[in-house]
């Protein structure tokens, strides 16, 4: 896997959620902005541990909650759920997934 294309996540436990925060690694303490919009892919929350493909997989499929942001992410995401709204800030995808 490429230096720039790793996979950062981090799980949580909240309130009978399990959420997970994942991003390509090389966005880590980024501040992406575009207009009014803002996104800061903060390291204590999106960092935890390094992961490949199939290991994110495994994660994304046990969350009830996800916040995904970056190519490499996102692009895993869209090839095994189909459509979803994908919100672009600053040339950088970002995705927020909820369970009903």
């Amino acid at each position: 896997m490429e230096a720039t294309k790793m996979i950062s996540l981090k799980t949580y436990e909240r309130d009978g959620e399990r959420v997970l925060a994942a991003c390509d690694q090389d966005l880590l303490g980024r501040l992406l902005e575009e207009g009014d919009l803002s996104l800061y892919v903060k390291e204590d929350f999106y960092s935890g541990r390094t992961v490949t493909e199939d290991e994110f997989l495994q994660e994304l499929e046990q969350c009830t909650i996800a916040n995904l942001v970056g190519e490499k992410v996102v692009d895993i995401f869209m090839g095994t759920s189909g459509d979803c709204k994908v919100l672009w800030i600053d040339g950088v995808p970002h995705v927020q997934l909820f369970t009903l």
